[in-house]
């Protein structure tokens, strides 16, 4: 879900180069976004509440470094 929300928010702020298709085109194509449905601010926060979650998770098993890392990434992500 996180992974998801960040992708919409991405939509909404990334830069076009890097993101590899036109900002906005989610709202040109009429698709409804977490970002359309609660906003870019509400978003960003439930990303991270999420993404805290996946950690309280991942934390329960011995070795989660890489995946806790990769839950960091995918949520800080520019792309």
């Amino acid at each position: 879900m996180a992974f998801q929300i960040v992708d919409d928010i991405l939509d909404v702020t990334a830069d076009e180069k890097l993101l590899g298709k036109p900002v906005g085109s989610d709202a040109a194509d009429g698709k409804y976004t977490f970002v359309t449905a609660v906003g870019l601010d509400r978003a960003k926060e439930r990303a991270a509440e999420l993404t805290g979650q996946a950690k309280d998770c991942l934390a329960e098993f011995p070795d989660n470094g890489f995946l806790t890392e990769l839950t960091d990434m995918l949520l800080e992500r520019r792309f």
